[in-house]
């Protein structure tokens, strides 16, 4: 049996990034939890658990119909089960 994780991600001040007056702070993050077994020398088999989420919020410019604020944040949750095949 084996247990494997994975963590990604970034904050990012878009001010800071992009030169602009903006003040609008972004972040993305990707994890996941794997759980897997050897079936044979040629074959394993897993179960995977994944979270993918990021988003923004801070002021823009006030285009119409707006105000300019932004806060947008995703979150996705995924569950797979899978094999790898060593050939």
């Amino acid at each position: 049996f084996y247990t494997e994780i994975e963590a990604d991600g970034i904050y990012a001040p878009v001010s800071y990034l992009n030169g602009s007056d903006n003040e609008i702070v972004g972040a993305i993050l990707d994890g996941s939890l794997r759980f897997g077994a050897k079936v044979n020398p040629f074959t394993n088999m897993f179960l995977n658990f994944r979270y993918l989420g990021g988003g923004a919020v801070g002021s823009g410019d006030p285009d119409f119909p707006g105000d300019g604020y932004v806060k947008n944040w995703l979150h996705f949750f995924n569950v797979s089960a899978g094999f790898v095949l060593k050939l």
